[in-house]
């Protein structure tokens, strides 16, 4: 009963063979893990266009604070989403990438003949030993007083049943419905669990939603109370997630119990909730971990880290997983755990997967007897059966009585994980049907498995360092800690200092309790505690940082989707202490920030410059403003750039083009000797543009070129232009140019070219095409002998009376801009002037200058300057008798 897709492999097919995208996932979607310090904004405008073309990319959502886990969208017609996939890997800032599979449950009929948890105690012995493990413990808190707690994903949860008791874990530390995340553990209004795939805290189960049910049943409901069943567990907090439909609500329903297992080691138990152990009764059949889904390995090795072990159930199908893959449960994590489902005769059932590396135990599922929907009882199976069952069991063993294990849970939770896990795995029953092809060749078993623990030696007496030391903010200056009592001292040591200060100040007191006054607000200090007793032997250090911090807010979020021409979006995460925030934002190019106040939470950016990158920070204000630092600068750019560079154009090229082709395009200021570009030249995101302003009319140029020739009989010339930017060129509306049926052996051919009044402003697509044939040439043709040129024009507003053949004014174009190593300053002179190019830094200085004579007509000047440092620049071109010309450039 995991969750499965439908896809379907013979059994001599190799996975390797298959790609990424072979395996069912949403359609022009990839989730990518960043390192903590990427902006995504500027990762996803190195995205923006592939060949010219926009891919549309855009962030859907933050998958995982914790993992710093991203939802990218973008057109998977104009990116394949391997190429997409391989470009985002290439990124410096990227730790991983994979494709958003999407998951189904993997069902198996119940068995209406098992109605009884024969699972717990049977007379063959093929059962768990359950009730002498229950004279031992029966779940709940350790010995130290951390409450246990299990956690569920899955799709859904009957909040109603009876048999729950109070084993449903609440979130004590939220307040339910107020808009606030109270505790701090990055969710609104969790009170009762989360719901990854609607970001609410709706956990319940509803329509055919039933499988969460059972599954939690089996690892908590309530024992001893009267009522129906027990779980492993008589008394454990059980937390519900609803996840796992994709990959990405899979990553996300994981993050939660990141987050509080976070929290709690982070606040000594303060705020977050104990979690010992999530379950997963889902996966993918047939797919390789480490290949398609490593950002989910990544996620079980953090969620190992803050001491939380995953169990997860394998193929519902005599699969071997060491070959033919499955996920998760071919993840390499060692903080996993992957069960394949015992029957009641105590053999591997033969519809359950196996791998002498990759599934570590059996478990009993098929058929066991559970909680069911609604509000009733009845058998469950497959390895979702039996998955629970080993997750139960790790909670079971945290309640052991065992001092020693509890304190290593506190102090040392990612070992404490690991040992718990090889002690599951080492006191398995040995089993002939998991010998050899199971890690462990055994069963789950609890009793020894509790008998293990408590071998593990769990006395704390004698003289040892203080262990649950807490600390906590009291005001800004002021900290209050605590500390359990050691039976053999009656006097400690605690110690503090500013994180990087050489020196710890040490106070002896005889209290479990101490107030420190007088600290420096807002600022990260260091603690620890020793006995008298044994005063070289200090607890782990504990981070804390004192109050009145005034933080800038978090999550700042800009859906590009949502910004115009003109116009952008932003809202972020409300820090709790801010009364203001001062938003701040200017071009990428300028220098001086412009600012804005606000009490929301979101802004709308009004009057901002059509197609330009912008930077955008925020700033809080408080009633205490101390170390006021402002947010990472977000980037973003409005619209207004044209459809010149959108996807939906039709493409078109000549197949043999070494005969004949275009050799220079003049018009506006381009003037671009092509050369042979093999059927189809690109010049779209080249910096090769012009200017073309409504109602103007202006002279085009166009040579062919020959290999051998020219010929004499059947050419075609044509130039079209988008003038209505609906991504389509109008044969009738939008032939800005044709030369006719060309008969004679001539290479230049010239005319003019009239914009409508009526055309869109801003970027657009101008297509030149020439063909040799008989056949007509349309604007998606693919001419057999010829070739097609793709360029980008702005069309801008008439500014002037005159004929924009006639005017003379110098016009200067410098591409490309951003540049790297050189750019280029492309000048129309309208007579022979002296010409000076001077560029000057952004204090003022100049930083070159070359003098030069322009002739009529186009000049182009190629300027090295890749030695200069990354920041904007001013070029400024002077020519006798004619103001200055000034244009903003940028070196990256």
């Amino acid at each position: 009963m995991r969750y499965f897709l439908p896809f379907i492999l013979t059994l001599f097919s190799i996975q390797l063979l298959f790609g990424q995208s072979e395996f069912p996932h949403i359609k022009g979607e990839i989730l990518v893990q960043t390192t903590s310090d990427c902006n995504i904004s500027e990762l996803i405008l190195s995205l923006r266009y592939e060949h010219g073309l926009s891919t549309e990319a855009n962030v859907k959502e933050q998958v995982s604070n914790q993992l710093s886990i991203w939802k990218i969208s973008f057109n998977p017609e104009v990116i394949t989403h391997d190429q997409m996939l391989s470009r985002v890997k290439r990124n410096k800032q990227v730790i991983d990438a994979q494709l958003n599979y999407t998951l189904k449950k993997r069902l198996i009929p119940n068995d209406a003949n098992y109605a009884q948890q024969w699972q717990y105690e049977q007379a063959s012995d093929n059962d768990l030993d359950a009730e002498a493990a229950w004279d031992i413990t029966t779940g709940g808190v350790t010995a130290l007083g951390d409450t246990i707690v299990v956690c569920v994903i899955d799709d859904g949860l009957e909040v109603s049943h009876p048999d729950w008791g109070d084993n449903i874990w609440y979130n004590a530390h939220e307040i339910p419905g107020n808009g606030i995340d109270d505790d701090g553990n990055g969710y609104i209004d969790d009170f009762r669990g989360w719901n990854a795939d609607n970001n609410t805290n709706d956990i319940v189960a509803s329509g055919f939603f039933y499988h969460g049910t059972p599954v939690a049943g089996i690892v908590a409901a309530q024992g001893n109370n009267g009522v129906g069943v027990s779980g492993v567990n008589w008394d454990v907090k059980m937390m519900f997630v609803v996840g796992g439909g994709t990959s990405s609500d899979a990553l996300a329903a994981y993050d939660y119990p990141l987050s509080c297992r976070k929290l709690y080691n982070q606040t000594n138990g303060l705020k977050g909730a104990f979690v010992v152990a999530t379950n997963a009764s889902w996966g993918i059949d047939n797919q390789d971990c480490a290949s398609y889904a490593p950002l989910v390995n990544n996620m079980y090795d953090t969620l190992g880290k803050y001491g939380v072990l995953n169990a997860a159930a394998t193929a519902n199908a005599n699969t071997n997983v060491d070959v033919a893959g499955d996920f998760p449960t071919s993840c390499s994590s060692d903080y996993l755990i992957a069960v394949t489902n015992m029957s009641q005769t105590g053999v591997k059932v033969n519809s359950a997967g196996y791998g002498i590396n990759t599934i570590d135990l059996g478990a009993f599922g098929e058929g066991t007897y559970t909680i069911a929907r609604p509000s009733t009882y009845g058998g469950f199976g497959g390895t979702s059966g039996a998955t629970p069952h080993v997750a139960g069991a790790v909670g079971l063993l945290y309640s052991a009585p065992c001092p020693r294990l509890a304190l290593l849970a506190r102090t040392q939770p990612e070992q404490t994980a690991l040992l718990i896990k090889n002690i599951l795995l080492n006191s398995s029953v040995p089993n002939t049907s998991l010998n050899g092809i199971t890690v462990s060749g055994g069963v789950l078993n609890l009793k020894n498995a509790l008998d293990s623990v408590l071998n593990i030696g769990c006395s704390l007496a004698g003289c040892h360092e203080p262990y649950n030391l807490a600390v906590t903010q009291v005001a800004g200056d002021t900290l209050y800690a605590r500390w359990d009592r050691v039976d053999s001292t009656n006097l400690y040591y605690y110690g503090y200092r500013e994180v990087g200060a050489p020196n710890w100040i040490t106070i002896s007191t005889p209290d479990t309790t101490i107030m420190i006054t007088g600290l420096t607000q807002c600022t990260d200090y260091e603690t620890r505690v020793s006995s008298d007793c044994d005063s070289a032997d200090y607890s782990n250090i504990i981070p804390v940082k004192t109050a009145d911090c005034c933080n800038p807010p978090s999550n700042v979020f800009n859906n590009q989707n949502n910004n115009t021409n003109t116009t952008a979006f932003f809202s972020w995460s409300h820090f709790a202490d801010a009364n203001t925030y001062t938003v701040e934002f200017k071009a990428l190019s300028d220098t001086v920030w412009q600012s804005i106040n606000t009490t929301n939470d979101s802004i709308t950016l009004f009057g901002l410059d059509s197609c330009t990158i912008y930077e955008l920070r925020i700033i809080s204000s408080c009633n205490v403003n101390i170390n006021n630092v402002y947010s990472n600068p977000i980037l973003f750019e409005t619209y207004g750039c044209g459809s010149c560079t959108k996807s939906g154009y039709c493409s078109s090229a000549g197949s043999n083009a070494n005969d004949d082709w275009i050799e220079t395009v003049t018009i506006g200021t381009i003037n671009n000797n092509t050369g042979i570009d093999n059927g189809y030249g690109n010049f779209i995101s080249t910096g090769i543009t012009t200017d073309l302003a409504r109602g103007g009319t202006y002279p085009v140029s166009i040579d062919i070129g020959f290999n051998t020739g020219p010929w004499s009989t059947n050419w075609r010339l044509k130039v079209w232009i988008d003038f209505n930017q609906d991504e389509t060129f109008d044969d009738s509306t939008e032939l800005a140019f044709d030369a006719g049926q060309i008969t004679t052996p001539t290479i230049n051919h010239t005319g003019t070219i009239t914009v409508p009044a009526s055309a869109q402003l801003y970027n657009t697509r101008m297509r030149v095409a020439m063909q040799w044939g008989s056949s007509l040439l349309y604007p998606c043709s693919n001419p057999n002998y010829g070739e097609v040129e793709d360029y980008c024009v702005n069309i801008t507003e008439f500014t002037s009376t005159t004929n924009a053949i006639d005017r003379d004014e110098t016009s200067v174009t410098i591409f490309p801009n951003p540049f790297n190593q050189h750019f280029n300053c492309q000048i129309e002179s309208k007579d022979t002037k002296q010409t000076q190019i001077s560029l000057f830094n952004s204090i003022g200085s100049t930083i070159l200058q070359i003098n030069t004579l322009c002739t009529p007509g186009i000049n182009q000047i190629k300027i090295p300057a890749g030695s200069l440092p990354k920041g904007v620049y001013l070029a400024t071109i002077s020519q006798d008798g004619e103001t200055p010309i000034v244009k903003k450039i940028i070196k990256n």
